[in-house]
């Protein structure tokens, strides 16, 4: 059984779970982030603001597939 789900407005997932009833199960995720940096003088390393890319997640082909797919 999934340990993570996800509420979105509007569309409804599969989730039979007790505490997360027609949610969406999240089998994975991933959220990329990265932040250059400087190592050749001074006392910071950093040389700029991060870099966050999307919020990834992998779920079941359910019923929110096709709304998810318009987003």
């Amino acid at each position: 059984m999934p340990d993570m789900f996800v509420k979105i407005d509007g569309i409804a997932g599969e989730s039979q779970d007790e505490f997360h009833p027609n949610e969406i199960q999240i089998e994975s995720w991933r959220w990329k982030m990265a932040q250059q940096s400087s190592m050749l003088s001074g006392s910071g390393g950093g040389a700029g603001k991060a870099t966050i890319n999307d919020l990834e997640f992998v779920h079941q082909i359910d019923r929110a597939s096709a709304n998810l797919m318009r987003y």
